[in-house]
């Protein structure tokens, strides 16, 4: 990733951070994804988790909160599948990823 596009990305957000609970949000993604694949990960791919997170950002969010999730997501997908397969919390994969603290 270029740092351009990373200067980008961290702006976002920072804008998001401060109009909503990007914690609680992320927590609540990962459950959707959880009871989407019924939490079995075996057969899950990267793209299959991406493609559903990535739906799960558009019907959360608009503008430029949508856009920051996305690109999270687009970012993390790999990390989270692998996450999810090592029986990490929602709050873990979460803070692992920089969104909770």
């Amino acid at each position: 990733m270029s740092r351009l596009t990373l200067l980008v990305l961290c702006a976002l957000m920072a804008a998001v951070a401060s109009q909503i609970d990007m914690c609680a949000t992320c927590t609540t993604m990962c459950g959707d994804a959880r009871a989407n694949f019924k939490n079995t990960w075996g057969p899950v791919t990267v793209n299959d988790l991406k493609t559903f997170m990535e739906l799960d950002c558009k019907n959360k969010f608009s503008g430029a909160e949508g856009l920051a999730c996305k690109a999270f997501v687009d970012q993390k997908s790999s990390q989270m599948l692998d996450d999810f397969k090592a029986g990490l919390t929602d709050q873990q994969i979460c803070v692992k990823g920089g969104i909770c603290k």
